[in-house]
């Protein structure tokens, strides 16, 4: 169960900086922000520190 929620901690990471990667090259591309992409940066980003949070807390718990 760790494992896999550790997974998905870092599957979060991996998508924003996917999507960080996209937002940049289309930004190159079009000179144009897609802002709901960046928003999803953001929120992955976000998402990957809450989940280790809480990862590492219930870790310390037990």
């Amino acid at each position: 169960m760790k494992s896999l929620q550790a997974f998905f901690q870092y599957a979060y990471l991996f998508v924003g900086v996917f999507f960080g990667y996209t937002v940049y090259t289309e930004y190159q591309e079009t000179g144009v922000i897609n802002w709901a992409f960046v928003l999803l940066v953001i929120a992955a980003i976000g998402m990957f520190f809450f989940k280790r949070h809480f990862r590492k807390k219930f870790e310390n718990r037990k």
